[in-house]
């Protein structure tokens, strides 16, 4: 299923397979989970300097499969063994990529289902390096939510956010990243606090042992007897900062997670000064974190959380269906 022209729905396209070069893999694809970059791409969002991608364009990057083909130069990978693909293509040489976080490369290659065709497809063709293997504890639908959704919950709480014993966390937005935060933070021995719009959600997050939820539409109208030290905003939609600075604990921190076409932070900066507030981004999640991930998903420590599963072909109901009636805080999948 492929972006044929931005702001339209996805088109079914015939595609010649993929042939593998030097250090690369041809992975069947056994199963792909919508992100809501890949609705971004879709929209033309990232049709702009450097993310540019070139159309037709196959969307996906929360990616399962097996291997198909080996290319030359790689090593440690058979036919018929099962990975999870790690999105960030990176040049393997700046400074961040050999202090082992090409999250942050100086000089990005491209990021699968963007930069190139994606997981939307039967076959995809990627870097030896950024397939993760995985062993048959873990389903197909799994080790989807696993790659983006859970490994980039674990760096906002556990890399970025710090969250620790006796933290109190305001967790906006309780979707696809909302529902894996929350598990992360109580993991972790936080207090959680889950605002959302959508009931449904909300009591979603109470059956996994949030302490308190709210349906609000805007953060004044949290109650202001709500004490909280941290704040991870997995919803980009985060504007009220004039409430937050005034409700948040001094020496408090914001996490951002979510992001939103022209969002920009209008931030009150005397009040950023005086109660020493920190703010702080947080991009998806490293190679290691994967790893981490997998290994807590197989313990049984983190449930990957999942709203629907469907096929390839009816990708564009599904995406319908989340603009429409987002009312599940799972990932929908689609099987190819």
């Amino acid at each position: 299923m492929a972006v044929t022209q931005f702001g339209k729905p996805l088109e079914l396209m015939d595609m010649a397979d993929p042939v593998p070069s030097q250090g690369e893999i041809i992975l069947s694809v056994s199963a792909c989970a919508i992100c809501g970059s890949d609705l971004k791409f879709m929209s033309g969002y990232y049709e702009k300097p450097g993310h540019t991608a070139t159309l037709p364009g196959v969307p996906g990057h929360e990616i399962v499969g097996v291997v198909d083909a080996i290319g030359p130069g790689v090593q440690g990978w058979q036919i018929g063994d099962r990975g999870v693909v790690y999105v960030y293509v990176a040049c393997g040489e700046c400074l961040h990529c050999r202090s082992g976080d090409d999250r942050l490369c100086s000089s990005p290659q491209y990021h699968i289902g963007l930069g190139n065709n994606g997981g939307f497809a039967e076959k995809i063709k990627i870097p030896a390096y950024n397939l993760v293997k995985i062993s048959d504890k873990l389903s197909d639908e799994d080790a989807v939510v696993i790659t983006d959704a859970v490994t980039t919950s674990l760096h906002a709480v556990v890399d970025i956010a710090q969250v620790k014993a006796g933290d109190r966390v305001v967790i906006i937005g309780a979707g696809g990243i909302g529902i894996h935060v929350l598990q992360f933070v109580l993991l972790s021995g936080g207090y959680a606090i889950m605002l959302d719009i959508n009931d449904t959600k909300l009591s979603q997050s109470k059956d996994l042992g949030a302490h308190e939820t709210y349906c609000i539409e805007r953060f004044r109208d949290l109650p202001s007897d709500i004490s909280f030290n941290k704040i991870i905003d997995a919803s980009g939609s985060l504007d009220d900062w004039e409430a937050i600075y005034e409700k948040i604990e001094a020496g408090g921190t914001v996490v951002m997670v979510g992001y939103a076409d022209k969002q920009m932070l209008n931030i009150p900066s005397l009040d950023l000064i005086i109660k020493e507030i920190t703010v702080k981004g947080s991009r998806g999640g490293s190679l290691a974190n994967i790893y981490t991930a997998i290994d807590m998903v197989e313990r049984g420590l983190i449930k990957p959380i999942i709203s629907t599963v469907a096929k390839l072909a009816d990708a564009n109901s599904v995406i319908d269906n989340m603009k429409k009636n987002n009312a599940n805080s799972g990932r929908n999948i689609l099987i190819p």
